[in-house]
């Protein structure tokens, strides 16, 4: 079901493309497609979301209650990803790299690792209905952050973010930096 939703999606996407000004909705009513449908697949389409991930989610109106949640932030902004409760909780904070605008930095604590990285988000679009978290959501998922069905999505300040999240990543690399030493001195 995923994949021929997101199939639809790419055919009403470049059909809405050829259509003359105004003439949407009419095309769509000769072809028998509700508006509201092709509203719902072109924007699961043009979200970067992949098959397996649709289909992970529960299908399109679950991927469009997910890409509700996970708007890529402003340039104060951070997303706040959580997974879990108490001390099982899994957590990650997604924010643009004000260095290169084509980037964005995830820094996430996964069980007792703490893990920060730069990834390119391709198309980077700021296009109302484009959400490029493919490869955000890919990263996480791999990472070990847990099923992006599971996953709390909101929006924080990107100083809480970098508040929480920096001590926890200088503390890793202390460690792994006494891990090399002791294991060089083996």
């Amino acid at each position: 079901m995923a994949e021929k939703a997101l199939q639809a999606g790419a055919a009403l996407s470049e059909a809405k493309e050829l259509v003359r000004h105004g003439g949407w909705a009419g095309w769509l009513a000769e072809a028998g497609i509700n508006e509201r449908t092709a509203r719902r697949y072109i924007r699961v389409w043009r979200s970067g979301l992949n098959r397996t991930l649709v289909s992970d989610l529960g299908g399109v109106t679950a991927a469009l209650a997910f890409l509700k949640q996970w708007q890529m932030p402003g340039p104060d902004e951070a997303l706040h990803v959580e997974v879990g409760e108490g001390e099982s909780c899994n957590f990650a904070f997604v924010w643009r790299d004000e260095g290169n605008p084509d980037h964005v930095v995830i820094a996430a604590c996964i069980g007792d690792q703490s893990i920060r990285t730069k990834r390119p988000m391709i198309p980077w679009t700021d296009v109302p209905g484009h959400q490029p978290v493919d490869t955000v959501a890919a990263w996480l998922e791999t990472h070990g952050l847990g099923p992006a069905s599971d996953w709390q999505v909101s929006t924080c300040d990107l100083r809480l973010a970098r508040t929480v999240i920096n001590p926890l990543v200088w503390f890793a690399m202390v460690d792994e930096n006494k891990s090399r030493t002791a294991n060089l001195a083996d």
